[in-house]
Order: structure tokens, then sequence, then C-alpha cells
């Protein structure tokens, strides 16, 4: 069991007021090997999210949950997002500029990406390319 520092509601542009999070089963997923589709950053655009993002299960609430590493107090921070396409590697390229961790960025991503879901092979990333030190 790992005692953590998460905001009660991870949203861009809110200042976060901190809950503690004791957390077991913590697996890491790197969101550069494994972006974000566009339907899953639609439902929900303004949450801070980051490069990492930690499944875990939560003892207190009693089910697993999702966080973002990035979301953590003790390495808090807020990633720029992107949205990136496959090349023929494989390799995840940017597809126009970054958006900021605002809340007028991440209506103008979302107003982006509502105009390009009919387009396949698009995804929202973070590229941040911190190291994550074992949580």
């Amino acid at each position: 069991m790992t005692d953590f520092y998460y905001p009660t509601r991870n949203i861009v542009g809110r200042e976060p007021v901190w809950q503690r999070r004791r957390l077991s089963n913590i697996h890491r997923i790197d969101l550069l090997e494994h972006p974000l589709p566009i339907r899953d950053y639609l439902r929900r655009p303004l949450i801070r999210r980051g490069r990492w993002l930690i499944r875990a299960y939560d003892i207190d609430l009693g089910n697993f949950r999702q966080f973002y590493e990035c979301g953590f107090r003790h390495c808090f921070r807020e990633p720029l997002l992107r949205i990136g396409e496959r090349d023929d590697n494989g390799k995840l390229r940017p597809v126009g500029d970054h958006y900021a961790a605002t809340v007028a960025d991440r209506r103008m991503m979302a107003m982006v990406l509502h105009r390009l879901k009919s387009k396949d092979g698009l995804f929202v990333y973070a590229d941040d390319l911190r190291v994550v030190r074992a949580c």
C-alpha cells in the first residue's frame, strides 16, 4: 500500500484540493505508447491529463480508479496536450500545435477534435518526456 495526495477534482483551471489516497496494485501506462482515443478525450476534455496514467486499487473507496501521475501532489504539473497520428513506423507524429492546460485551450482542442473525429487514427497525448520513478 502507498499513500498519495491527489486532487478531489483533477480539472484544469481549478486550484487542487488535496485528498489522501491509499493505493495498492499500482499499474503505470505510458500514453505515448497507448495514446487516448479522441472519443475518450471528448468525454471529459477538462481533465488534467499527462503522459502517465496510473491504474490502482483505492483502498478507501474499495474499487479500482485511474489517476494521472501529473496530478499527484509530489509531482504536480500541467503538461501540454497534442493531437497525433501514427506514422508508418508506428510512432506518434504531432498534428498541429500543442494545447495548454487552460479551459480555453482544452475547449479549443475539443472543437478541433469534433471536426476531426471522423478521421481514423488520431489520438490525444502528452509528449511529456519526464521519467517516472516507481510510485
